[in-house]
């Protein structure tokens, strides 16, 4: 018998930040459904088919206008700012961007998305391979777990 997700707490409205490693699920110890193969979850598990993906257009918009924003509409226009886009390669992002990253991330969704969370979970390695589909994949993985259609 399948149970349903675990909910997030609402007392602790935070995303956590190790939800799409393999060593979690968002379902409690011993009531993870046997499906053949996924050995990962990701916010879609949990998400109605055809919502994913207006919430994924809907953040990816939002990020994009945050990025837009930190690296200047004349440097943007020559970027295609999408989900493949690296934060080092194409867009050049420093340290100090990431920071006005996180404090837009927090302006906009509130307590419910932990960027600096998400980041110190990384090498530097990683945040220097990380594109704005993680980032966007993430953000859509806290609202699902806190419940919000809508972001």
């Amino acid at each position: 018998m399948l149970s349903a997700p675990m909910r997030h707490h609402p007392e602790a409205n935070t995303c956590p930040h190790h939800f799409l490693t393999k060593e979690v699920s968002p379902y409690a110890p011993g009531h993870q459904p046997n499906y053949p193969g996924k050995s990962t979850w990701s916010y879609t598990d949990m998400v109605p088919e055809g919502r994913e993906l207006m919430k994924i257009e809907r953040i990816l918009a939002d990020v994009r206008a945050m990025l837009i924003d930190i690296i200047g509409a004349e440097y943007a226009l020559s970027l295609d700012i999408g989900m493949d886009t690296a934060f080092e390669a194409d867009l050049e992002l420093e340290s100090i961007e990431f920071v006005k990253l996180a404090m837009m991330l927090a302006e906009r969704y509130g307590n419910r998305v932990d960027f600096v969370a998400f980041l110190a979970d990384k090498t530097i390695d990683e945040i220097i391979e990380m594109t704005v589909g993680d980032v966007v994949t993430y953000i859509a993985s806290c609202l699902a777990l806190a419940g919000t259609v809508d972001g």
